[in-house]
């Protein structure tokens, strides 16, 4: 956030019934059980400034979890994975910017007392309570996630992009990265300054769906 600038606006949810996460997918939320937030704040309009507010959303969210004893990992380029399964999502999007200055809101969502989920989905994703056999103190996990997405995005964006390749589980496995109308396979080689994910052909990738399709090399 830019030094001065107004302090953000965090709305709280208890419960949602239009959720969406990428391409306007839906997001699964029971009332009174997870974690749901949008943070409206100012940075930077510089595309390097403006690259960190997701991944600095997604490592706070993973900073809130580890004070639960959720160890999570991060897939490029806005999933919380917890034993491969997906705990948290942040979705962030810039709704006004002017030649300095933009306003972005960040929405991020924790599955935090779920003590089941959807067939559709519990293969692939987890809660809080399903890792640690523990509820979850909801009001914490905020505090927790609010305090380190400040810190996060009061430093250098170069610094939340260094410890978000530190946490990115992403980097270094074989994966498929599905585009719109096309898919591509490879090596995640690294995340470059802007945020993008650099396969080992040198292609890189503004977004996409990642699939990881093996372990990490090397």
């Amino acid at each position: 956030m830019s030094k001065g600038a107004p302090t953000p606006l965090v709305v709280v949810a208890d419960h949602q019934t239009a959720g969406r996460g990428r391409l306007d997918r839906s997001w699964y939320s029971a009332p009174g059980l997870g974690v749901l937030l949008s943070i409206a704040a100012e940075c930077s309009s510089s595309p390097s400034a403006l690259g960190a507010v997701p991944f600095a959303a997604g490592l706070a969210a993973r900073t809130a979890l580890a004070t639960h004893g959720v160890e999570a990992t991060l897939k490029w380029p806005n999933d919380v994975l917890a034993g491969g399964r997906k705990i948290a999502g942040c979705l962030v999007e810039v709704v006004a910017r002017g030649e300095q200055i933009a306003t972005f809101v960040a929405g991020i969502g924790i599955n935090a007392n779920n003590a089941g989920l959807p067939q559709e989905v519990e293969q692939v994703a987890t809660s809080v309570l399903l890792e640690t056999g523990a509820p979850a103190d909801r009001e914490k996990l905020v505090a927790d996630l609010l305090t380190s997405f400040t810190d996060l995005l009061e430093g250098k964006p170069s610094h939340v992009l260094s410890l978000y390749r530190e946490a990115c589980d992403t980097i270094g496995r074989p994966v498929k990265v599905e585009l719109a109308g096309s898919t591509v396979e490879g090596t995640a080689a690294g995340v470059d300054e802007l945020g993008r994910l650099v396969l080992d052909s040198g292609q890189t990738l503004y977004a996409g769906d990642v699939v990881h399709l093996g372990q990490k090399l090397g």
